[in-house]
């Protein structure tokens, strides 16, 4: 980790305050130390916004403000909770680096503009800049979407895709458009690599959108698409997958922009056990 070098007011986090979190993670057990790991990734993640950005990117949040309003007795919806924290979250990202911008649509003012771009559950966020908006997180992004998404706006700035050069070759063949609707939970260790590949598939190749989905906050929607554990991700409305490796996603996604190309052989793999909805 190249900037656990930095000192603490850099806003990194130095050696010593490491070996203290590791250690005390160490006593109390191997619960804490994934949890440790996860926090330092996200906290890593978040240095890199603030020192390695290279192109500006625009964070686009649509979303349906609640009115501040509300009668005696009466509490916030749950609803209205999540589009403020996805609102705050945009914003606080925005402040991470001069080279990430913030826009926030309502969709009550901004409808024309939101049936252009596709939108139909709230909140989405679109990613601009080299992803182009092919990349998108819809509902609030906690845990593992919010970890995607700090490396999808760091990788739509560098253009660093961290693909190793056969991948990138093949996913050169994709013939026509794929849409990928990942659903995920924002806990499942399991969704990780799944939301990984997809946001890089989908920044590396102008023919592969993808729309990481958090299932547990649109259960209709899954039921839409017989989902029932995570990760599951939907080609183009018509093919699903259960947890699969990146190779087999990629394959996946080429038979789906060309039918004759051979159909992977997908081996049936169990939902884990903190995937079930």
């Amino acid at each position: 980790m190249p900037h656990a070098e930095q000192a603490d007011g850099a806003g990194g986090f130095g050696p010593d305050q490491l070996v203290d979190e590791i250690a005390g993670a160490i006593r109390l057990g191997p619960s804490h130390m994934l949890g440790l790991f996860e926090n330092l990734t996200k906290r890593y993640s978040v240095d890199r916004l603030k020192g390695d950005m290279v192109e500006r990117v625009n964070l686009l949040l649509f979303m349906r403000p609640s009115s501040p309003i509300l009668l005696p007795g009466q509490e916030p919806s749950t609803d209205a909770e999540e589009m403020r924290e996805a609102e705050q979250t945009v914003r606080r990202l925005a402040d991470l680096s001069p080279k990430i911008t913030s826009e926030i649509r309502d969709v009550r003012e901004d409808s024309a503009m939101a049936a252009d771009f596709g939108v139909q559950e709230l909140p989405v966020l679109l990613i601009a800049g080299r992803a182009k908006n092919r990349v998108r997180f819809v509902g609030t992004p906690h845990g593992n979407l919010f970890e995607g998404m700090l490396k999808a706006i760091w990788r739509a700035s560098t253009g660093d895709d961290e693909l190793p050069t056969e991948f990138v070759k093949d996913l050169g063949r994709v013939a026509s458009d794929v849409y990928l609707r990942v659903f995920v939970s924002p806990t499942c260790p399991a969704c990780k690599p799944v939301i990984d590949a997809a946001l890089r598939m989908a920044l590396t190749s102008s023919k592969v959108r993808a729309d990481i989905i958090d299932a547990t906050a649109f259960l209709d929607l899954a039921d839409r698409f017989d989902v029932y554990g995570v990760p599951t991700t939907i080609l183009n409305d018509r093919f699903s997958l259960g947890p699969v490796p990146e190779e087999m996603l990629l394959e996946a996604v080429i038979h789906a922009s060309d039918p004759s190309y051979p159909a992977p052989q997908i081996p049936y793999v169990a939902y884990p056990s903190c995937g079930k909805l």
